[in-house]
């Protein structure tokens, strides 16, 4: 089925509060919707990206890492942290309000190989950022993936799912599974001793005109047990560093087993790298239930802006 995704927004800035005076964001990845704020990661920057979906309101940019980018793109490109995955933490000891975890892709050594976990506050402000090692985490997939390159993370149930990008070199899309409790552990420093994986799947989506769909994003389906959400780009690429044209992105639903009940093809080729799930009420007289989908845009070019777009599909029917 083709989707015709709605523009919500762009994410647009007030150039004072961009280190190089951007007027937006290009290449925002991950999603998170928090009591009516919405906030994503930008690969190419040392900042959180906050906004409001509607509306034209210059985006807020609050700071992760020290230290500025350089200008130039491919400077850029070698220096940035490469964050891809942005989810919400739940409530433990150490997060009484949960928090935010934002994770580098792993595509390169160092330099992406680095997580913040970014507190909430019981007023729902967020804390000074705290940052993690993820090597240890990395280094263990290398010998399941050539190239490696992590967009994707959730929690759902028991269970810690990460999501391996794939691309044209025979390197898979994969889902690899970890216990829920026992990454929490290691992310809040607990314990050095990294979870072991419980299950690793090969995730196919197909492809466009030879071109593998990759995954780009999950989110769980609120209320629905055993339900996800994800995001796939048909990225014309052979590696996880270089850029290629898009040729198209889909929106999929799985089930608790990792497989894929619905696919919908989205018009118009945006390269989709975030999205959150919503279910919203039933019809009357228990008729079906939707799920609504946002989504944010990685432009892949700095001279445009990324988008929030929007999707409704009728729920799938899953066990």
């Amino acid at each position: 089925m083709l989707l015709s995704p709605q523009l919500l927004r762009e994410i647009t800035l007030d150039p004072h509060t961009h280190p190089n005076g951007l007027r937006h964001v290009s290449a925002c990845s991950g999603l998170v919707e928090l009591a009516g704020r919405w906030y994503a990661v930008s690969d190419d920057e040392h900042h959180l990206v906050v906004f409001e979906p509607d509306g034209n309101a210059p985006a807020e940019l609050i700071r992760l890492f020290d230290g500025d980018l350089p200008p130039g793109m491919e400077q850029r490109k070698s220096q940035k942290p490469d964050l891809e995955v942005l989810i919400l933490l739940p409530t433990s000891k150490h997060q009484p309000h949960g928090a935010l975890l934002a994770l580098g892709s792993g595509s390169k050594p160092i330099m992406r190989e680095r997580g913040v976990c970014v507190p909430l506050r019981a007023d729902g402000t967020l804390a000074a950022p705290q940052h993690f090692n993820l090597a240890p985490l990395y280094t263990p997939l290398r010998s399941h993936f050539v190239d490696l390159n992590i967009e994707g993370a959730m929690f759902t149930g028991d269970s810690f799912r990460l999501l391996q990008r794939g691309n044209t070199s025979n390197t898979p899309s994969a889902c690899v599974t970890y216990n829920a409790l026992e990454m929490l552990h290691w992310i809040a420093g607990d314990t050095q001793n990294v979870p072991d994986i419980v299950r690793l799947d090969i995730i196919d989506l197909g492809h466009i005109d030879g071109v593998p769909l990759t995954l780009t994003d999950a989110a769980p389906v609120a209320g629905h047990p055993g339900l996800w959400a994800i995001s796939a780009a048909a990225e014309n690429t052979a590696n996880s560093y270089a850029d290629g044209p898009c040729l198209g992105s889909t929106i999929a639903f799985l089930d608790t087993n990792n497989q894929v009940i619905a696919k919908y093809a989205l018009c118009g080729a945006p390269k989709v790298e975030g999205i959150v799930a919503t279910v919203d009420a039933d019809f009357a007289n228990n008729g079906p239930s939707f799920v609504t989908v946002t989504m944010v845009t990685d432009a892949d070019a700095p001279e445009r802006a990324s988008q929030v777009l929007r999707v409704r599909v009728e729920l799938p029917q899953y066990v």
